[in-house]
């Protein structure tokens, strides 16, 4: 799945940014990343409905990589399925 190995070089990476300041750090900086995104999926969902919401984060992510699958069930109900 992942042919050039991006998965081994980033657990690297993250296990060297530990090593080199403290676990303090590598929260600091997953915390910026969550306010980044955080901030990126509001402004595309801004003024959207519930469902149009749910539909344009599903897109997001499949766009990023996380191929996401949006189904609406019978009672109504949407259901995100992340593979």
């Amino acid at each position: 799945m992942f042919p050039n190995q991006y998965d081994v070089l980033a657990t690297e990476l993250m296990d060297e940014l530990h090593d080199m300041f403290d676990d303090s750090f590598v929260g600091k900086l997953f915390e910026r990343r969550m306010k980044k995104l955080e901030q990126k999926y509001q402004m595309a969902v801004s003024g959207q409905g519930f469902e149009k919401r749910l539909e344009t984060l599903a897109q997001i992510q499949d766009d990023d990589g996380y191929m996401v699958r949006l189904e609406k069930n019978y009672g109504g109900m949407n259901n995100i399925h992340v593979i």
